[in-house]
């Protein structure tokens, strides 16, 4: 059980020191691209676990908080000028906050179906820029909130089904 015990605690160590390194690059080659929507994803978070009090809405709270982070940094492109949709942001925006209050599958489907077809146009787009030009740096950004927040929804869905479960058990 020990011997167990401890291989776990290797994989465990050795895990974090991969993530810190993917991570370090990943932050290393974005840089601002990266930091501006995590920043409103954390400042987003931060809020909403303030004043959500449900304790089904508060598992959605980092699936919501990522994509506000990202569609705050879509508004942000829109206001210094940088040419996309107006009202995807605002959609993006007002379907978060449903699946916030309203945590349920509907939602979470919507923006799964919203965050493949941005992932597919931004995987068609990034080949068309060269490594190292902000363009290639907020796809490759975008790319990855949009699969994180793919993860955390479909997470905490699961979650919530889980406590819905516990508490129907009792």
């Amino acid at each position: 059980m020990e011997a167990s015990s401890n291989k776990e605690s290797v994989k465990d160590k050795i895990g974090t020191v991969i993530g810190w390194i993917v991570g370090g690059a990943f932050g290393y080659y974005t840089r601002i691209n990266l930091l501006i929507p995590l920043g409103l994803a954390f400042l987003c978070g931060w809020i909403a676990n303030k004043f959500i009090k449900s304790p089904l809405s508060k598992k959605m709270i980092p699936a919501f908080a990522v994509q506000m982070g990202q569609a705050f940094w879509i508004l942000l492109a829109i206001l210094i000028g940088y040419p996309t949709m107006v009202f995807e942001p605002i959609l993006f925006i007002a379907v978060s906050i449903w699946m916030l209050f309203y945590p349920s599958l509907f939602p979470v489907i919507l923006l799964t179906i919203y965050h493949a077809v941005g992932l597919i146009d931004s995987i068609l787009k990034i080949f068309s820029f060269s490594f190292g030009t902000p363009e290639h740096k907020a796809l490759i950004v975008h790319i990855i909130f949009r699969i994180i927040a793919v993860f955390l929804m479909f997470g905490g869905l699961r979650e919530i089904h889980k406590q819905k479960i516990s508490i129907e058990e009792q």
